[in-house]
This record gives structure tokens, C-alpha cells and sequence, in this order.
């Protein structure tokens, strides 16, 4: 900025320079100043003024500019402020989303049991028959089954020995035995 003030002031002083031609010891008849120093003193009057206007608008300038850089830099370190922060939050976020998933997975880890025991290759089936006016769902050995109104349906293949089932809020859970290669029948109707 500083750098414009000097070029403002090479150009003043070379629009201020003498009129060549003219005879500089020639008198004036009014004030006894000659014709050409008076036009030079008016020509470096009007540079003068000029260079001083341009001069505060110079100033006025590089005070908004100082003033413009000032708040955008402010508003930089808000803006970095406010992304670090963010940061932060997302990292707390994540790391307690991990921590609920850990925290889930120990409450639904469950022990597996096979049904299969290895010695017996003998099975049976349980069939479900509905013929009340409503959809049931039967649980045959915790797997539960939903059989339509007036529809019957096969559970998966069972090892022989006792199994259970239970038709949810209709008859309570009980124990059965099947034989190898036979079909239980579980019938649900009106009473």
C-alpha cells in the first residue's frame, strides 16, 4: 500500500515539471511574478490537492483492508475452531456408538445348542393345523410358526425323543414324545 503513495507522488512531480518554450524571465504587469511561474504554482496547487485527495482515499483504503483482513482471519479461527470441535463430537459419537455395539453384543450373545446328538439318524415331523378363525403361532422347540385360518403346515424335520410346543396365548407349553419317523399332529380350534 505504501509502495502506491510513492508512484502517486513520481506522478505529481512529473506533472509538476516546468513548460519548456516559454521565457521564465518575462515580468507579469499585475503582481511583477512571471506568466510562467504563476502557471506552475497553479499546476503544483492542483497537484497538491489531488495528491492529498488520493492520498486519504489511499488510507481509507488500507484502513478497510486492515479492517477486512482482520475480521476474516477472526473468522478463520472461528471456522477452525468450530471444525475441531465437530471433530471432537464426531469421535466421542463414534467411540460411544462402539462402546453400545460391545455393550450389545455381550447381551445378545446366546450358547448354541445343535439338536443333531450324532447317534440317532432317526426323525419325525410335527404337523400344525388351524381351523380356528384366526392366524396362530405355534413354537415348536423355540421356533415359531404362524399357520393361517383353515391352513396346515410342517415343521422342519425333528430328532425322535421329546420335543415341545405351545400355541401362544391359547394353550400352554408342553412336552411330547416323537418316534422316529412319525407325524404329530398339533390341532388348534374353537372351543
Amino acid at each position: 500500500m505504501r509502495n502506491i503513495g510513492k508512484w502517486v507522488l513520481l506522478a505529481g512531480l512529473l506533472l509538476a515539471s516546468p513548460v519548456f518554450g516559454e521565457d521564465s524571465d518575462k515580468q507579469n504587469d499585475k503582481g511583477g511574478k512571471t506568466d510562467a511561474s504563476a502557471a506552475l504554482t497553479q499546476q503544483l496547487e492542483q497537484v497538491n490537492k489531488s495528491l492529498k485527495s488520493l492520498t486519504s482515499r489511499f488510507e481509507t483504503l488500507e484502513r478497510n483492508l486492515d479492517s477486512d483482513l482482520k475480521d476474516l482471519r477472526a473468522k478463520g479461527t472461528t471456522t477452525d475452531l468450530n471444525l475441531a470441535k465437530a471433530q471432537a463430537d464426531l469421535l466421542t459419537v463414534k467411540k460411544e456408538i462402539a462402546a453400545l455395539r460391545d455393550e450389545l453384543n455381550k447381551k445378545t450373545a446366546t450358547t448354541q445348542m445343535s439338536g443333531y446328538s450324532g447317534l440317532t439318524t432317526s426323525t419325525g415331523r410335527v404337523r400344525l393345523v388351524n381351523t380356528y378363525f384366526y392366524p396362530q403361532t405355534i413354537v415348536v422347540n423355540g421356533t415359531a410358526y404362524e399357520v393361517l385360518p383353515y391352513q396346515e403346515r410342517y415343521t422342519l424335520p425333528l430328532p425322535a425323543g421329546s420335543f415341545t410346543y405351545e400355541v401362544l396365548s391359547v394353550e400352554p407349553r408342553r412336552e411330547r414324545l416323537l418316534a422316529a419317523n412319525e407325524t404329530f399332529t398339533v390341532h388348534v380350534h374353537p372351543r
